[in-house]
């Protein structure tokens, strides 16, 4: 009769299980939907709507309905200061140190509200247990004297005592270009284009990273959406997302571009992310919005394998919407198709914050249901 040894197997066993847990754990990361939480010119006290929550308590007060429903990542809009002050919907970053607390560009807050408000709807978020995502402006800065001169006030009101002034040398193209930037003709189209490389002594290199530290620690964010990142240079976007607290944590660049090659090149080539971040899957959005908008003529077999998905699902982030297409190349009929599409197919989706709400002015009346 053949003994067996009940204690290899039960060893065997537990490390099956701790396998498989490893395995859950690491799907679960990514077993998300992300809501984007806001669109453009959402309504604000500061722009004169009179009438509204500032826009930080309004996503607060949805923290518990947005995780029941099944959302797990919050993206939340640029929060520095804006060079439009109360009016800014957060892409002319002003001040890398102003969440809404210094009386900078005409006012205390930015369009969102005060940085108290801000930090009380992340941390009513992570009481609700949503993660938080931080849109990062870092290709650009705006609200100069005219000659790259950014000064800044601190928090006790002096006109220049902020932290993070910059001046002539810290931009392009007073310096020259930086190494691994896809596009470096369209990035000074923005505003100040910052030289992240090339600067004087490595002045907007070191600053930027203490930035976003300062921003990670005082929100506790979870992961960031960068913007337009084929204005940066990847080097430094490497560096940048290695560095502590950001290190380890997800980061998706809008790489706007409907060319697969081209997204995954910068995706995966060495010289740029070499697969350390993903990016917002445009092409997929461009056959998704012909799906939409033109279904008796749109070829479904064009989706196979189609864009970031069909060939780096794990580096691809899906949307049907968001707040650029919103206004310049909407869906306009069928968006459930497009959301049907994203929900069941690989990548990581994301859902924009007009298609889900039943606000004034958003479309979730016909379409919340449906997602």
């Amino acid at each position: 009769m053949k003994h067996f040894n009940f204690n290899r197997i039960r060893s065997a066993g537990l490390k099956l299980a701790a396998g498989l847990l490893v395995l859950q754990i690491a799907a679960a990361s990514r077993a998300d939907v992300i809501l984007q939480g806001f669109y453009w010119n959402v309504p604000s006290q500061a722009a004169g709507n009179g009438g509204a929550d500032w826009w930080w308590d309004h996503l607060a007060k949805q923290a518990n309905t947005l995780k029941l429903a099944g959302f797990g990542t919050i993206w939340i809009p640029p929060a520095l200061k804006g060079n439009a002050g109360g009016y800014s919907v957060g892409y002319d970053p002003f001040d890398d140190y102003d969440l809404g607390s210094k009386n900078e560009k005409g006012t205390i807050t930015t369009r969102y509200g005060i940085r108290e408000q801000l930090e009380r709807c992340c941390a009513i978020f992570h009481a609700n247990g949503l993660s938080i995502m931080q849109d990062v402006v870092d290709n650009h800065r705006d609200g100069d004297d005219g000659a790259y001169n950014f000064v800044y006030s601190d928090s006790y009101g002096n006109a220049t005592g902020g932290r993070f002034g910059k001046g002539q040398w810290d931009f392009h193209p007073n310096v020259p270009q930086d190494s691994n930037v896809w596009d470096g003709g369209g990035e000074v189209n923005f505003g100040r284009d910052l030289a992240t490389m090339n600067g004087a002594s490595h002045w907007i290199y070191n600053g930027l990273i203490s930035s976003l530290a300062w921003q990670t620690r005082a929100l506790d964010l979870n992961s960031y959406r960068f913007d337009y990142v084929k204005g940066i240079s990847a080097d430094w976007l490497k560096t940048l997302m290695s560095s502590s607290p950001m290190s380890g944590k997800f980061a998706v660049g809008e790489f706007f571009d409907y060319t697969t090659s081209n997204c995954t090149t910068w995706i995966r080539a060495g010289n740029y992310m070499n697969s350390t971040m993903s990016a917002f899957d445009f092409p997929a959005r461009g056959l998704i919005r012909n799906m939409c908008n033109s279904p008796g003529s749109f070829n479904m077999a064009t989706l196979d394998h189609a864009g970031i998905q069909g060939t780096d699902p794990m580096h691809s982030v899906t949307f049907v919407e968001n707040h650029d297409t919103d206004t310049s190349d909407p869906v306009t009929q069928n968006k459930l198709l497009g959301y049907a599409y994203i929900l069941t197919s690989e990548g990581y989706p994301s859902v924009f914050y007009k298609d889900w709400s039943t606000d004034a002015g958003c479309y979730g009346s016909g379409l919340q249901a449906g997602i």
